[in-house]
């Protein structure tokens, strides 16, 4: 089942020591890589026009929430827009206040807490930017503000651990 509905994207979930299967959004309808009209069709059914505007809805001002908790949040420098257009926010961690001057610090200090987050359960990846890479996370329909505030209290005292 697995394999008749994944479509593994390089950009999604870098590679872990585990054989685990980390990229649960291979098999959501939202992460649309190709067209899933089973998945789409079944989940419609299922939801509802109502059903569907509620959690897009709900996953839009989670993603705004997400946002909004980074931009006030002086360990953070927000690279998405505020609000964001979708339900991915992206920020830098910047310890004290400051980014680290060269992007190769930014992005083993980036890398080395999302590794930690991962083994503590939470599912957060990063992707490359002009000042190294930075966190990229995806809320969805499910996503509720005590997880954001989890996420973002994780990464805060992750960071200083190391």
């Amino acid at each position: 089942f697995h394999k008749a509905n994944t479509l593994p994207a390089g950009y999604l979930f870098h590679a872990t020591d585990s054989e685990e299967v980390w990229d649960l959004a291979d098999l959501t309808p939202q992460c649309g890589r190709r067209g899933d009209s089973l998945k789409l069709a079944l989940s419609w059914i299922y939801y509802g026009s109502s059903g569907y505007a509620a959690q897009i809805d709900h996953g839009f001002e989670m993603a705004s929430y997400f946002a909004s908790q980074v931009a006030c949040n002086p360990e953070f420098v927000l690279v998405s827009q505020n609000p964001p257009p979708l339900f991915q926010v992206c920020f830098y961690y910047a310890p004290g206040g400051k980014m680290p001057e060269k992007p190769e610090e930014v992005t083993k200090l980036t890398a080395d807490i999302v590794a930690k987050l991962i083994l503590k359960g939470f599912m957060i990846d990063y992707s490359p930017g002009e000042m190294g890479h930075f966190f990229r996370a995806v809320v969805n329909v499910q996503t509720r503000k005590g997880t954001v505030d989890g996420l973002i209290k994780a990464i805060v005292e992750t960071a200083k651990e190391m």
